[in-house]
């Protein structure tokens, strides 16, 4: 099975890859962004492992869970990596047995915690947080890693971090050890809304003076319909049902946030080129 993920590391367009590991469970599906749907015969998807690295319980849902709903479905490895407990949000246990129920109904492995601090990702020492990440790409060896993007989201202080944090970590292995680096690109401006109203309500964790054009991106390397996995993302986010405030989850964060997000899930593959820490 490794000779064979090698094999197609090394030869498999990155697109591909990400297409494979996260297609629709129809074969049939195509999308001109992707080239088209997956060739008939043996599925490369059953041989692959897919790590998705997150700042708290919930980024697992809105950002990226129609992606791995769909390469559970089609065989993939999944496991989710969640770096802190989310204390910041409230009871640690009650967090992280939400997150354990959307990663369950989503089809992936029990999550995996390093109980880093909520809130202070920005303020660890950066070797040792390194070697963590180092060992737990070197411990789950997948093929593919989802990450948030250099926007984190909503400017969030400890997705910013983490998002450094994890291109350092991945562009610090041996090539021959290297995963492919994918991150979340939601659609130009769309958090914008979601970051005024947290500065307006005196969230500390985000940055001042961020415009529309800082989220979001009109391009993306990788554009994923996931429309027929909305039902199950929707499911995923009641999960969290600590941080919906009563809300429906098709509101959660804030009212029509997350329909384009029941859509499509776009992703940005990342190369040297883009800047290690950037």
């Amino acid at each position: 099975m490794v000779g064979v993920c090698q094999h197609w590391r090394q030869t498999t367009p990155p697109y591909a890859k990400l297409w494979h590991c996260a297609a629709m469970a129809n074969h049939t599906t195509t999308d001109q962004t992707l080239g088209a749907a997956p060739p008939v015969g043996r599925d490369p998807t059953t041989s692959l492992r897919l790590l998705a690295v997150i700042p708290h319980p919930d980024d697992e849902t809105y950002a990226m869970a129609g992606t791995l709903a769909a390469a559970a479905q089609r065989g993939a490895r999944c496991q989710v990596c969640c770096v802190t407990r989310g204390e910041g949000g409230g009871d640690p246990n009650v967090r992280l047995g939400e997150l354990e129920r959307a990663c369950a109904l989503l089809g992936v492995a029990p999550p995996l915690v390093l109980d880093w601090p909520d809130g202070g990702l920005a303020e660890l020492p950066v070797e040792p947080a390194l070697a963590r990440l180092r060992a737990l790409l070197q411990q789950a060896r997948p093929d593919v890693v989802l990450g948030l993007g250099a926007d984190g989201a909503y400017g969030h202080s400890d997705h910013l971090a983490l998002h450094r944090l994890l291109r350092l970590t991945v562009f610090g292995l041996e090539p021959v050890d290297r995963p492919q680096l994918f991150e979340a690109v939601f659609p130009p401006g769309h958090f914008h809304r979601f970051w005024r109203a947290l500065r307006r309500a005196g969230f500390k964790s985000v940055p001042k003076g961020w415009g529309p054009e800082r989220f979001g991106a009109v391009t993306a390397d990788v554009v994923l319909p996931i429309a027929g996995f909305a039902e199950l993302k929707l499911a995923a986010i009641a999960a969290h049902v600590s941080q919906l405030n009563g809300r429906a989850p098709a509101d959660f964060l804030m009212p029509g946030l997350m329909q384009p997000l029941l859509e499509e899930e776009r992703w940005h593959h990342v190369t040297w080129a883009d800047g290690v820490s950037s």
